[in-house]
């Protein structure tokens, strides 16, 4: 069976995102290196990416409201942050970023875990530099109507099966209400890590207001 390929921009127009969004996702690389050769994105490989992320791409209209840098400090600053010497592992570490949340009830987070999990037994959220982004597998529109999220430092850093070996001592706990959000919020929390100011501020974290201004100085689009 032959194999339809897409250019870039019209694998925007399918996904109903912006060319300059779909040029972002592939510097990025969110978009899985299986899906590119020489002919360009294959479709159904590109199909197949985007449910999984929760995109709907025969009917996906969403835009994103504010810009990527308003976006993630608005996350953390409407979420949690806490430093912990309680996690041991990844799944002690989300359960108690999802502790952290107020506003939840204790059924929105079972079913907010058991999503997680799931998501994180496809692969390691674990992006390197000590961080990870542990997120549901499909957006929780249900229960979250903004991108919020739930920063956990902890004392004791854990093996999160990361690329570059390091231990995870940072974990941002990502709830987004729709897809191009959820995408936006990954692609922003990985530039900032390519800013060695900001993994100094990480490492050195004193407050969650402190980490938030800085946040907002910096505006440079990903």
């Amino acid at each position: 069976m032959s194999r339809s390929y897409l250019t870039p921009s019209e694998a925007a127009r399918f996904l109903h995102v912006t060319e300059a969004t779909m040029q972002r996702w592939l510097r990025q690389g969110l978009l899985n290196s299986a899906l590119l050769s020489g002919r360009g994105i294959e479709r159904d490989a590109l199909l197949r990416w985007a449910r999984e992320h929760g995109i709907t791409p025969e009917v996906h209209t969403t835009r994103l409201p504010k810009p990527a840098a308003d976006l993630l400090a608005d996350a953390i600053e409407r979420g949690a942050v806490q430093v912990s010497s309680e996690g041991h592992d990844a799944v002690s570490a989300i359960e108690l970023a999802l502790q952290g949340l107020e506003g939840l009830d204790e059924e929105q987070r079972k079913t907010l875990l058991r999503d997680v999990l799931e998501r994180e037994r496809m692969a390691t959220t674990a992006l390197g530099h000590g961080v990870a982004m542990p997120h549901p597998r499909r957006p929780p529109a249900d229960i979250i109507q903004e991108a919020t999220i739930s920063l956990l430092f902890l004392e004791k850093p854990v093996d999160w099966a990361a690329q570059d070996g390091e231990p995870v001592f940072a974990v941002f706990l990502i709830l987004s209400p729709n897809a191009t959000v959820h995408l936006q919020v990954l692609g922003r929390i990985a530039f900032m890590l390519r800013n060695p100011g900001f993994r100094v501020m990480l490492e050195r974290f004193r407050s969650q207001q402190e980490l938030v201004d800085y946040l907002r100085t910096i505006r440079r689009e990903p």
